[in-house]
């Protein structure tokens, strides 16, 4: 009974880090995501009236707390000026 008690706590150990190690690798940016220049506005719940460089959309979203739809929340930009520009809203 004790050695599988002991087989079953390493394999819930095993799956909680792969969990962890797989929920990092999918929330990472990806190489080939566009990247703005980003400028809050006073409607953001996090870093009102704040600026973030070289950031994906999801980025900007999580930094300046913009969930979507609703009220604009952040504008960006394409440093390169090849891309149109951006805006995320509130909900």
């Amino acid at each position: 009974m004790k050695k599988f008690k002991t087989v079953l706590l390493g394999v819930a150990l095993l799956a909680g880090i792969s969990g962890a190690i797989a929920t990092k690798v999918q929330a990472t940016p990806k190489a080939d995501e566009d990247r703005y220049n980003w400028t809050s506005n006073s409607n953001a719940p996090s870093h009102p009236n704040a600026s973030l460089p070289n950031a994906t959309i999801g980025e900007a979203k999580a930094n300046f707390g913009c969930s979507g739809g609703g009220a604009t929340c952040a504008d960006g930009v394409d440093p390169n000026e090849v891309l149109d520009p951006v805006t995320i809203q509130l909900n």
